[in-house]
């Protein structure tokens, strides 16, 4: 008898704890200025969507020319990653040098794309997370082990414009 509690409860618990939850929105928010998405970017992007009903992924622009800092503009980020994850929205947050006000606008861009939803914050290793200023809870989520560095990664997006010139 306890036995057959014990697994009902497990199994119980078990898919509570993989269930989205329906009216929450989680937030990534980063600069992917990398040619493709790597392991530890859709590891984070897809713990998130097991967690939350709905994705929010802001892209950090800084506004200014290509650089090695940022080799790649908006519209070939964005269409990056909706090309692997078309249910996620995708939205454009500008770099700003105080952590307030780019926490007011990025809880500002959340409102106006999920009215009403309860939100969760998420990044991993080297991530905004520290610099939010705002209101909203946030989690951190352990990366995978061994996946890519996106300096690295981005170091060869320059590379190979370069050798184009």
């Amino acid at each position: 008898m306890y036995l057959e509690q014990y697994i009902v409860l497990s199994h119980y618990k078990h898919k509570e704890k993989n269930m989205k939850k329906e009216n929450t929105v989680g937030v990534v928010v980063g600069r992917f200025q990398v040619p493709y998405l790597h392991e530890g970017h859709r590891f984070l992007i897809e713990e998130v969507q097991k967690k939350c009903e709905k994705v929010l992924i802001g892209l950090g622009v800084t506004g200014g020319a290509a650089s090695s800092y940022d080799p790649l503009d908006f519209n070939v980020r964005a269409t990056m990653i909706r090309s692997l994850y078309p249910k996620a929205t995708v939205v454009m947050i500008h770099d700003h040098s105080s952590d307030q006000v780019w926490s007011d606008e990025l809880d500002h861009l959340i409102l106006q794309n999920f009215p009403g939803y309860e939100v969760i914050l998420f990044g991993s290793r080297e991530s905004y997370l520290p610099f939010y200023k705002g209101s909203h809870k946030h989690q951190e989520i352990e990366p995978k082990r061994n996946s890519p560095s996106g300096t690295c990664l981005r170091k060869v997006v320059m590379n190979v414009d370069n050798d184009r010139t």
